[in-house]
């Protein structure tokens, strides 16, 4: 009986469901999107939700941006890209989160650059702009 159960688990597949979802364009649903354009729309989504804020969300949904507020841009710049990674990761079509670059702007206020790749492809230019 447990050789049959090991032998059905091993032939089993896993497959990724299709990822389509509303096309969100300035708070309005227009249409569907699938593939990378669904997962460039839930990195920007992400990216826009503080974690911990909205009882909606689950404790490991959004990017925990506020603690930077008043800090020093070294402190920001050493760990954001930390918090960047902990935020995206959660979505199982990201593989890597590389080429960060980070500069001051104005005097409080943060602009990170970094390329996604992601199962569907690959997109760069990804912008978090924040306020020290």
């Amino acid at each position: 009986m447990e050789e049959n159960i090991l032998q059905s688990l091993e032939t089993l597949e896993t497959e990724m469901i299709p990822s389509k979802t509303y096309r969100i364009i300035n708070g309005r649903i227009i249409g569907m999107i699938d593939g990378l354009e669904s997962v460039v729309q839930a990195v920007d989504k992400i990216l826009r939700t503080e974690r911990f804020v909205y009882e909606i969300y689950g404790e490991e949904y959004g990017i925990e941006l506020e603690r930077f507020i008043g800090a020093n841009f070294d402190f920001v710049k050493a760990d954001l890209q930390r918090t960047i990674k902990d935020a995206l990761f959660i979505d199982e079509r990201i593989e890597d989160i590389t080429d960060f670059e980070m500069e001051q702007v104005v005097p409080n206020t943060l602009k990170c650059r970094f390329t996604v790749n992601t199962i569907e492809g690959t997109f760069a230019e990804m912008v978090v702009s924040k306020v020290l």
